[in-house]
């Protein structure tokens, strides 16, 4: 009944049920595109972060954590939680937003 796997990642106990359907992406790339979306409305608002080395560091880290979370839960056996997914996810769209926005 319309509950199918994710596109990202093929497991269905990680991506969110909206009114009986399975959504098409796990927890953590809702929350990366999320966060991507609402950090684009609010550098047309209020102006893009500048480019300092610390800003780029900064960027960098929170991409590192949201891949180190991705590939624990993907290549090693100890897993993560949908609130990890969540959690890391909305980080690594802050830090792609940063470099690239």
């Amino acid at each position: 009944m319309g509950l199918r796997m994710p596109i990202c990642n093929g497991r269905a106990h990680t991506a969110p049920v909206v009114v009986g359907y399975r959504w098409p992406l796990c927890w953590r790339c809702t929350s990366i595109s999320a966060a991507i979306i609402i950090c684009s409305i609010l550098i047309n608002r209020f102006g893009p972060v500048s480019a300092s080395s610390a800003g780029i560091l900064f960027a960098a880290l929170l991409i590192g954590l949201g891949l180190m979370d991705g590939y624990r839960s993907h290549f090693m056996a100890c897993g993560t939680t949908n609130r990890n997914r969540i959690v890391y996810g909305v980080m690594t769209g802050i830090g792609l937003s940063i470099l690239f926005l």
